[in-house]
């Protein structure tokens, strides 16, 4: 694997059988807890979807051979012997789509949101967004305030899960500027700098919202490589 940022996006209407084919016993019994069909099948392709991905940057080990551990926060990551490939990864998925990021030695968070225009912006942004995000939200047409919410939240979240930290992290002390770009501002008491980070967003489909966060050094960007994945399809 070079030193690209990989990132698969895949539908979960699809069929399911070489999702589920790969999927651990463990898994298989998770996958079946799940009251609803919908949230059965976006667990298996979740989890497919991520063994694939990794064999397909490591073809050497099978996706049915990859083993997983809980780490810091109960973040997935791969166990101790598998760790020496210095793969990274992270998993997002909503009802519709499942998305995967896998980098090579560095922190990568993935996260993908259906954009809801029925969404209450307004009291959603007071606990979510930084007040300078949530003026600039409120500044926009009605029309145009939700889907700009998400790519907000998409991006918090997507840095949260790089640093391993999920909703522990306070998300009003880092906000984003969308007016040219992706520009962020991280508080210095979170012991981090955006000169670290790169950020990337896109919609994969007409109703969802992605966001990429790369801890990809100082001054430095990775060549984010899309797929609308054929793996296990």
């Amino acid at each position: 694997m070079d030193d690209d940022a990989h990132v698969w996006v895949a539908g979960t209407e699809g069929r399911l059988s070489s999702y589920e084919s790969v999927l651990s016993a463990p898994e298989r019994a998770r996958m079946g807890r799940f009251h609803f069909e919908r949230d059965r099948r976006s667990f298996a392709v979740a989890h497919g979807l991520l063994r694939n991905a990794l064999t397909w940057c490591l073809p050497e080990v099978p996706a049915t051979g990859w083993e997983f551990a809980r780490g810091l926060y109960g973040r997935p990551e791969l166990v101790d012997g598998q760790a020496g490939s210095g793969l990274r990864f992270n998993v997002s998925h909503c009802h519709r789509l499942v998305a995967v990021v896998v980098t090579r030695e560095i922190d990568c968070g993935v996260d993908v949101e259906p954009v809801d225009p029925e969404a209450d912006v307004a009291g959603l942004g007071h606990r979510i967004l930084a007040p300078d995000e949530l003026a600039a939200v409120m500044a926009l047409p009605a029309s145009g305030r939700s889907a700009r919410f998400f790519c907000h939240w998409t991006l918090k979240e997507a840095y949260a899960k790089a640093r391993g930290q999920g909703m522990r992290l306070p998300f009003d002390r880092v906000s984003f500027d969308l007016g040219d770009g992706i520009r962020a501002a991280i508080d210095p008491e979170l012991g981090d700098s955006e000169a670290d980070w790169q950020f990337e967003q896109w919609f994969p489909g007409p109703g969802e919202a992605l966001a990429l966060a790369l801890r990809a050094g100082p001054g430095r960007r990775r060549r984010v490589v899309r797929h609308f994945s054929t793996l296990g399809a």
